[in-house]
């Protein structure tokens, strides 16, 4: 056999396989939701978020304003986009 023979035996196997991966994910997925009892397959989605929700305020300020207030003692760093 030649090299070129091999590699595309090689590839075309990868190809069945990856074919066949491809099947059983999906056809697995659709039996897990049409078994014996309905499911709307987000069952193992949580609705509560792990962390903490802080919820801020919208508040009515300018471009002008935050300039007008940012002086050399409250920098915190400088980057790319400007000072912070």
């Amino acid at each position: 056999m030649t090299a070129a023979r091999v590699a595309m035996v090689v590839l075309l196997c990868t190809a069945c396989a990856l074919l066949l991966a491809a099947l059983y994910i999906i056809l697995g997925s659709k039996k897990h939701c049409h078994g014996a009892h309905e499911c709307d397959c987000d069952d193992d989605l949580e609705m509560s978020p792990p962390w903490e929700v802080t919820l801020y305020q919208k508040l009515d300020l300018s471009i002008a304003d935050v300039a007008r207030s940012l002086t050399a003692g409250n920098v915190i760093g400088q980057g790319r986009s400007g000072v912070v």
